[in-house]
């Protein structure tokens, strides 16, 4: 599993260049890959992985392996946040089930994100998924989660 500074890191530092905002931990120095700190690239594989098909779906891929696999807890990022909130159960993530969130928080305006079935087996099988949320207020919001 990626630490959240490794996680921020593979993203390009975006959220925290971005939004200004920062878990406080020293971002000014990238952490030294690992082996153990290698993420896959869906859809990617050498000799080093398994042989499993993926399959693409538009913002998100899926292994056929992804039902084995369970989801503890996940953490959202909000482009451009101005008082929204994504907050995604993990119980939703393991149901696989598309679903809906509002995403207002204390904003003065709503957006909505829908997360695909597909989705919640590419976070089952440990990789973020990003996607866009509904235009209001004359903008959108990319929003990326991760278990």
């Amino acid at each position: 599993m990626i630490t959240r500074k490794q996680f921020i890191y593979s993203l390009g530092g975006l959220f925290l260049i971005g939004c200004g905002q920062g878990s406080g931990d020293d971002v000014d120095t990238p952490p030294s890959p690992s082996d153990a700190d290698v993420v896959p690239i869906p859809g990617k594989t050498d000799a080093s992985t398994s042989s499993d098909a993926s399959t693409s779906t538009g913002d998100a891929s899926t292994s056929s392996d992804a039902s084995t696999s369970s989801c503890a807890s996940t953490m959202s990022s909000i482009s451009a946040n101005h008082g929204h909130v994504a907050s995604v159960p993990a119980a939703d993530v393991n149901a696989g089930i598309e679903r809906s969130y509002d995403i207002q928080g204390s904003s003065g305006h709503p957006h909505t994100i829908t997360v695909t079935a597909a989705m919640f087996a590419t976070l089952r099988a440990g990789s973020s998924v990003s996607l866009t949320s509904t235009s209001d207020a004359g903008h959108t919001h990319s929003v990326t989660i991760t278990c």
